[in-house]
């Protein structure tokens, strides 16, 4: 393995998933096209690897695990089958992690769009209540100087006048 990090060590998992789908994808087209010349490639390449004094296969024509821990190849082939079997359930947990952070998110937006629109509201109460102050602090303002300008004309006084 070359990565150096998790998030690197899964690009390349999916770029040999990408890879291994491909060569599967043009095996079943050449079995089609071709099946003949398929068979004997496959042939052939069972002989190479698979040939050696102890090679046997079971009923569905696969090798055995005794095949196995024989040939090195076979080994690694074994060992990459079940490191691609790992790095599927890694990334499957990561999609399902993905999933609940994406629906989490989503309710944290929806959260924060609810705070939004009820500070909306305090802001719009709280003005409709300083504006009624401030119309409330004019009417008394007018009433001060209604009862100011009264009291200076019973007394007879001018309206610059303290005493009242």
């Amino acid at each position: 393995a070359i990565s150096r990090s998790n998030l690197e060590l899964i690009y390349n998992t999916v770029i040999l998933l990408f890879v291994n789908d491909i060569d599967e994808k043009l095996y079943e087209t050449l079995s089609v096209i071709n099946p003949r010349w398929l068979g004997d490639i496959t042939k052939e390449i069972d002989t190479v690897f698979c040939s050696h004094p102890h090679a046997t296969q079971d009923s569905d024509g696969n090798t055995t695990e005794e095949d196995v821990e024989d040939n090195p190849t076979l080994k690694k082939v074994k060992s990459n089958q079940a490191t691609n079997e790992e790095i599927g359930t890694l990334i499957e947990g990561i999609q399902r992690e993905r999933g609940q952070m994406e629906k989490e998110r989503a309710l944290k937006e929806e959260e924060i769009w609810l705070l939004k629109k009820e500070i909306i509201s305090i802001k719009e109460e709280m003005m409709s209540e300083q504006a009624r102050k401030d119309e409330e602090i004019e009417s008394l303002k007018k009433l001060i100087f209604t009862v100011r300008d009264e009291c200076m004309s019973l007394r007879g006084m001018d309206k610059y006048s303290t005493v009242c």
